[in-house]
């Protein structure tokens, strides 16, 4: 994929070491320092936050190559010309400690599926600005195959990138295990603006109707609230409307509760470090995550056997809709033991 993105830039489509058509831009995101050293031999430039604004202008005013972008999926607009291929390499990273740390505690919630799947969206969106503008996006990763593949995930996508997503499906469908020359293939019938590609583009996009108005979640508006009683001395009431957040919960998802309780926990220890104990306590009950309380709980005896090797199998089943899930998802374990990276730490001993 390395080579392709750079026969790319070069005008050399086809791969045969000619350049037969016009070079463009290729944009590379990576979410890190050590992502990006895999494109070192083959991108014209790196560029970290402070290196952005004079390069985007660049890519904006002519033809730059192949650039990477370390760990900046949104703020960044590369119109028409700025970017032809765009590559996602690797899953957006929380940008600082508090965002990592509440990674690792909702990993397993819708909350946190549907902020992974706008960091998503936002890195693919950086490339198409209006309704002529136009770009070939590859995902790369077995994170970012799940996020495409899997039914949580793509139900929290908008529907315009659903329907693009469902088109892709049909296209890789029809050129399954015909190699990296076929995806090169449709790449080109993209980029080249082949007819009967974007009749069937436009198609697929025809119908998408987006609701009237936007929807913020209850526990969002819960938390905001909270905060702004809390910044008027009245921490009680905080905790309080944080609980109600917690009642009006389903109880499919104890990951969040568990991380609201924790919050209510932090309102509570400003008045009654007792009453906070016992809050987190019972967060800790719900999500294994948490902080622990100073006098965390009597330790529970393993389940035998048997009885593992059944919940095992049920949560097996539960979690991975088929085989190809089954072994995204293991891939992505093991994407996530990364050594020698402290803030990923978190992430590679829960992995």
């Amino acid at each position: 994929m390395r080579v392709l993105a750079r026969q790319f830039a070069d005008g050399d489509q086809d791969g045969d070491g000619i350049a037969e058509t016009e070079p463009v831009n290729v944009v590379v995101l990576v979410p890190s320092d050590r992502a990006a050293a895999a494109w070192e031999r083959y991108a014209d430039h790196t560029w970290r936050v402070g290196d952005l604004e004079t390069g985007v202008k660049e890519l904006q005013t002519g033809h730059v190559g192949l650039v990477v972008p370390v760990n900046k999926y949104d703020g960044v607009n590369l119109p028409a010309g700025a970017c032809r291929l765009l590559i996602l390499d690797g899953f957006p990273r929380p940008l600082d400690g508090v965002e990592r740390r509440e990674a690792v505690a909702l990993a397993d919630s819708t909350v946190r599926l549907a902020r992974e799947v706008q960091r998503i969206e936002q890195g693919m969106g950086r490339d198409v600005r209006d309704g002529e503008d136009y770009c070939a996006v590859l995902l790369l990763g077995a994170k970012l195959a799940t996020a495409i593949h899997e039914a949580r995930h793509l139900a929290l996508f908008s529907p315009a990138t659903q329907a693009q997503l469902k088109l892709s499906r049909d296209i890789a469908g029809q050129i399954r295990g015909e190699g990296l020359d076929a995806v090169r293939q449709a790449l080109r019938a993209c980029l080249g603006r082949v007819p009967q590609w974007t009749q069937r583009s436009r198609r697929a996009l025809a119908e998408v109707r987006y609701d009237e108005q936007g929807t913020v979640r209850g526990e969002a508006v819960a938390l905001r609230e909270a905060f702004n009683l809390a910044a008027t001395g009245r921490t009680p009431a905080a905790a309080e409307r944080v609980q109600k957040a917690v009642n009006d919960l389903s109880g499919s998802d104890r990951a969040l509760r568990g991380w609201l309780r924790e919050q209510k926990a932090a309102y509570l220890h400003l008045t009654d470090r007792a009453a906070a104990e016992r809050a987190l306590a019972g967060a800790l009950d719900d999500n294994p995550f948490v902080l622990r309380p100073v006098n965390c709980g009597a330790p529970v005896q393993l389940k035998a056997a048997a009885v593992q090797s059944r919940a095992a199998a049920e949560f097996l089943a539960g979690r991975y809709r088929d085989g190809v899930s089954l072994r995204l998802g293991v891939q992505a374990l093991f994407e996530d033991v990364v050594w020698g990276e402290e803030e990923r730490s978190d992430d590679a001993e829960r992995a």
